[in-house]
């Protein structure tokens, strides 16, 4: 292998050595020419990587890793004349195309594999995004720290748009690694760059932690829907019934969206629902038994709705589904407090609960979501063995069931309590001596009750 300057004749007809330096060898008796650089150094040290690749695959080796890392670091003209020569193999030259190429055919690839649109779509944008922050171009550009300083820009948001939570850059972070590890199993690339770049912790971030409803903030959460008018284009009466099948199955939103007439078979033992795979959150086809009750409730609505479509198909997009129970549970809360029916104390008094509120005094709110999180609550609090609870809520681990979805209230507790023997020395209080603030936010408080006792 030699290294040399060409030269060339210009239109004058003047020799003009080229700046740049070449490369020249022979390969399976060929000779072959490759462009180095303007240092001759550097050329050399090209020149002498090339040597090792020709060695490796002369000797029957699968080059090593450090040396297909070198040849995906080259430029996609040098990885084109690679792959032509037969020094890398068609699948690795990819790596010297522009990313957004791969990752317009990676969409393709998720919607091929049966994702939902939707998902397809929020996956490419948030990876997109990423690429774009980093300033990544090539496979070779994208490192960890990028990756880092783009997420950590999204975070702080700008003068347009708001700081995102850690559980929201963490999507983002999913996103793009998901689409690095495409790369690796399409064989278009050899190693994932990203493969040890870990999550945020959220706990130290959170923003959007859900409450789960009591009793009688569903009854008159279903009631004011029920009796509803036409919102965000789906009627009072399908969203009263949105709601209980959330409040029934623990459905998502978008899995709920899925549902046509065929989801429903409400003739068996016991009753069902099923969601198609694409719209499982696991990517499997889910079969939910709900209670017959339910069923009763489901089939009279159901034979309104067309066969063969979305029994939901006014709902609205995913991100406007929390407007719905928020327009709802604020429309329940203003008639719950127009009942004190003039009575400023107890007015006042209502007003300092969270009853009905779509934001409490802990910032826990009550969206759409946290029907769900009122399923399994309901689910741990009837008693339900830990198992059955998990795989009604379709989770991989009982800690997930208990430690995020399942929400104890200071009632629940103090109910638990009360089956504990009395501590030594310490008699029961007398009935009727209970806080006020135990009882429902629908009760008055007995006078003096509260503070202490008459």
């Amino acid at each position: 292998m030699r290294t040399y300057k060409p030269k060339y004749t210009t239109k004058e007809g003047t020799k003009i050595e080229s700046p740049t330096w070449w490369i020249d060898f022979k390969w399976k008796r060929r000779r072959c020419r490759l462009p180095g650089f303007t240092s001759l150094k550097q050329t050399e040290a090209f020149g002498r990587r090339m040597e090792e690749l020709m060695s490796s695959l002369a000797s029957g080796q699968t080059p090593d890793a450090s040396l297909v890392k070198w040849m995906q670091s080259q430029g996609s003209d040098i990885q084109k004349k690679l792959a032509d020569l037969g020094l890398l193999e068609g699948r690795f030259a990819g790596a010297g195309r522009p990313l957004a190429d791969h990752l317009t055919e990676w969409k393709q690839v998720l919607l091929a594999k049966g994702n939902t649109p939707y998902h397809a779509e929020r996956y490419f944008v948030d990876a997109r995004r990423i690429l774009q922050l980093s300033k990544t171009v090539y496979l070779r550009d994208l490192t960890p720290s990028r990756v880092q300083v783009a997420l950590d820009r999204i975070g702080k948001g700008d003068d347009e748009t708001a700081g995102l939570s850690l559980q929201t850059l963490n999507h983002f972070l999913r996103a793009i690694k998901a689409f690095t590890r495409w790369l690796v199993s399409d064989r278009r690339a050899t190693e994932d760059p990203l493969a040890h770049l870990k999550g945020f912790n959220v706990k130290t971030d959170r923003r959007h932690d859900r409450r789960a409803l009591s009793e009688e903030e569903v009854e008159r959460l279903l009631a004011v829907a029920d009796q509803g008018e036409v919102f965000l284009g789906i009627s009072g009466s399908d969203r009263g019934m949105l709601y209980r099948l959330a409040l029934g199955t623990g459905f998502r939103s978008s899995e709920l969206r899925s549902l046509t007439p065929e989801s429903f078979n409400l003739d068996t033992t016991p009753p069902t629902l099923t969601v198609a795979a694409a719209y499982s959150k696991h990517r499997r086809t889910d079969v939910q038994p709900i209670q017959p009750s339910l069923a009763s409730a489901v089939a009279a609505w159901l034979a309104t709705k067309a066969k063969g479509k979305s029994v939901f198909a006014t709902m609205p997009a995913k991100w406007h589904v929390a407007k719905l129970i928020r327009h709802d549970l604020l429309v329940a809360r203003v008639a719950w407090l127009k009942e004190a029916n003039g009575d400023a104390e107890e007015l006042a008094r209502r007003q300092k609960l969270d009853f009905l509120a779509y934001r409490d005094g802990q910032q826990c709110v009550a969206d759409f979501h946290a029907l769900r999180h009122t399923f399994i609550t309901r689910l741990v609090s009837s008693g339900a063995p830990m198992k059955a609870a998990q795989e009604l809520a379709r989770h991989s681990t009982p800690t997930l069931t208990l430690g995020r979805y399942a929400h104890a209230g200071m009632l629940d507790t103090s109910k638990a309590l009360s089956g504990l023997p009395n501590v030594p020395g310490v008699t029961k209080p007398p009935v009727g001596s209970e806080d006020a603030s135990q009882k429902p936010p629908g009760v008055n408080p007995k006078p003096g009750s509260q503070g202490g006792s008459t």
